[in-house]
């Protein structure tokens, strides 16, 4: 009977359906277990009869009658699956105990599987593990995998990296595709394994031949950030391609990244706006951002607040901290929604205290002013000095004031000092004056600041232009004495007469901002040309800006453009990144891109996020350089590391900054 059973087993796998039935019916109707089982199976399948549960079963029954393993198995996976009888787990987990206790291993597996889900039986992860074990033992190479995954987890066994990773190797090692990748990915990430990205990139090639989509992922990112191979935007495109059209979120929403910014392709915003949509409809929140940033700035998509708004706000619930921001400004501004403090202060709070220093500051700002929310100085001590610590310059100065006035905390000048330093260094104006009233003190008594004060006024009545300066500081920062910003006015306006650069600046200063004087844009226009002829870097720059928007004086790109270069050799980052927007635009200077990033860089190199982000662009784009993809990578990196979102490339426009 053996040589019939192996000749019916022979048909079977050359494909000879009818001769493998002829050889197993007889076989059994004669009560041999295997020939029924295999009979079973072909009524199960399909296979030289038509397909037929029912049948299938009857047979299953009676070789798993018989105690013959593979039927009890087959059986149970009838039950499992719903062929043929209603889903039973239970029924499908004792067939599957019979069959694993005569040692099939891959009965094992699946009993494995049944007890780590709670499939017909009550959650247990110990006993998963005992026959995830047992399988293994045998070589199961899922059954080695899934024991990796319980070992990583410490689920059903104490949580060991080096019982996984053996594990996995195993599997991996006869070809599975999840083990591939999860080693891959603990190779790449330095995950209780020294990080080894060549060892990573062979595990994920092999994973990915066998079409894993993640493993695809994966190496489009290592190709696009140069991990273990040159950065290559093309082959980094090709992978994601691959993983994208097998409907892998991450991998659609990096190709709409490398759609949007022209890397190993031509830019464009439409294919990224579909890709976007893709991952964004499977709740991808960075696609979903991406989304709502295309309909606000009309990228792909034709301008649609709503529409950006919507995305924004699935973005944000998802956690997305860039939407979150990008809400928090639209509710700010207004912008395409009703202004809404309420809303605006809900998302700056959830990117406060993710730890984004500008949201921080923004709270700080919120609690100390009581517009919409009771003056809560303690609280905008807290959220100033968050920001503070992150280096933002006016959270430190702010933060300074606080100290310098004992609000919300007690009055301790020498931590003022501290925080000003720390802001003047960054160039805040406010800080510096600041300083300097402080500098000329030992402020530890009320009555040493009652002196400090009577003392610069005695001499700023004696026509001493540096203590006018002191004293309208003074007055303007209520430093020593009530704010008061009329008299500050009063003795800038002294000091200035005399030609205080310093003075005339901060003059302008007030006249812009209304403070002290009615607004005046021809005033501040005035004074800031007399500092600026003087050499004052801050007073060129600004004035710059307004000769490029028109305020206080007529619109002329020419002028904007001489005043930003005579504030940009001075070092002025801010007046580097708009002359290089000039060059960029040919406004007021001829078009020259090699001038453009000259400019940008000289701002960069100082830390200006947006001028980062338009050296990376022009370097992947050759504008006024060769073409260079790692230089670029490197700026966007930098660019992005200060939270300039990556997905749109900025726009040549002023950042103008006209103030103390």
């Amino acid at each position: 009977m053996k040589s019939l059973l192996d000749d019916a087993d022979a048909a079977y796998t050359r494909g000879d359906y009818a001769n493998a039935l002829r050889i197993s019916r007889p076989l059994a109707t004669l009560d041999y277990a295997a020939a029924q089982n295999n009979l079973g199976f072909m009524y199960a399948n399909g296979q030289g009869v038509p397909l037929d549960y029912a049948e299938a079963l009857k047979w299953y029954r009676l070789a798993a009658a018989q105690e013959y393993a593979p039927a009890q198995y087959n059986l149970g996976f009838m039950y499992a699956n719903g062929q043929g009888v209603p889903l039973d787990y239970a029924e499908a987990l004792n067939w599957y105990h019979l069959a694993a206790e005569q040692g099939i291993a891959d009965v094992q597996t699946n009993l494995g599987f049944m007890y780590a889900n709670g499939q017909g039986v009550t959650q247990d992860y110990e006993v998963a593990v005992k026959w995830f074990s047992l399988a293994a033992e045998q070589g199961d190479a899922t059954a080695q995998f899934n024991l990796g995954f319980m070992y990583s987890k410490g689920e059903g066994v104490e949580k060991s990296e080096i019982e996984a990773l053996k594990w996995y190797q195993l599997a991996a090692a006869q070809g599975h595709a999840y083990a591939q990748f999860n080693l891959g990915f603990m190779c790449a990430s330095g995950q209780h394994h020294e990080q080894d990205y060549l060892e990573a990139l062979k595990w994920y090639r092999l994973a990915s031949d066998q079409g894993d989509a993640s493993a695809q992922h994966n190496l489009g990112i290592m190709y696009a950030n140069g991990q273990g191979v040159d950065i290559d935007f093309v082959e980094s495109l090709r992978w994601f391609q691959l993983s994208a059209a097998q409907g892998d979120a991450s991998a659609q929403y990096n190709l709409g990244l490398m759609s949007a910014e022209g890397l190993g392709m031509q830019q464009d915003y439409i294919e990224a706006s579909q890709w976007y949509l893709l991952a964004a409809e499977q709740e991808h929140a960075g696609a979903q951002c991406g989304l709502g940033v295309m309909y606000a700035d009309a990228l792909g998509l034709p301008q649609d607040f709503e529409a950006s708004l919507r995305w924004y706000l699935l973005a944000a619930n998802h956690g997305d901290l860039a939407a979150q921001k990008n809400l928090a400004h639209m509710y700010t501004s207004g912008q395409g929604v009703e202004k809404n403090e309420a809303e605006a202060f809900k998302w700056h709070l959830l990117c406060a205290q993710a730890g984004d220093c500008a949201s921080q500051y923004a709270l700080g700002v919120i609690c100390s002013q009581g517009e919409f929310l009771p003056k809560d100085f303690a609280q905008a001590l807290y959220w100033y000095e968050a920001a503070a610590a992150q280096g933002d310059a006016h959270a430190q100065h702010n933060l300074a004031v606080l100290y310098a006035n004992g609000e919300g905390v007690a009055k301790n000048l020498d931590e003022a000092a501290k925080w000003y330093r720390l802001a003047s260094a960054q160039g805040d104006t406010s800080s510096q004056s600041n300083l300097i009233t402080l500098s000329l003190s030992e402020p530890s008594t009320q009555d040493n600041q009652d002196d400090i004060i009577q003392a610069y006024k005695s001499a700023a009545n004696l026509g001493d232009d540096v203590a006018q300066y002191n004293l309208a500081v003074s007055y303007a920062n209520g430093n020593h004495v009530a704010p008061d910003e009329a008299e500050a006015f009063k003795w800038f306006k002294l000091s200035a007469a005399q030609g205080a650069v310093d003075a005339l600046y901060c003059l302008g200063a007030m006249y812009a901002k209304g403070r002290g004087v009615v607004q005046d844009y021809a005033q501040v226009v005035n004074n800031y040309h007399l500092a600026a002829e003087q050499g004052h870097a801050q007073a060129q720059m600004n004035l710059g800006f307004m000769c490029a928007t028109g305020e206080g004086t007529p619109e002329n790109l020419e002028s904007s453009a001489k005043w930003l270069q005579l504030a940009a050799v001075q070092g002025e980052a801010l007046a580097q990144y708009n002359l290089g927007v000039l060059y960029a635009n040919g406004q007021g200077v001829e078009q020259d891109y090699s001038q453009a990033l000259k400019w940008y860089l000289l701002a960069a190199e100082s830390g200006d996020a947006l001028a980062q982000f338009n050296v990376g662009f022009m370097f992947a784009n050759a504008e006024g350089t060769e073409r260079n993809y790692p230089e670029a990578v490197k700026w966007y990196q930098l660019s992005a590391m200060q939270g300039q979102a990556p997905a749109i490339p900025v726009k040549n426009e002023f950042t103008p900054l006209v103030g103390i």
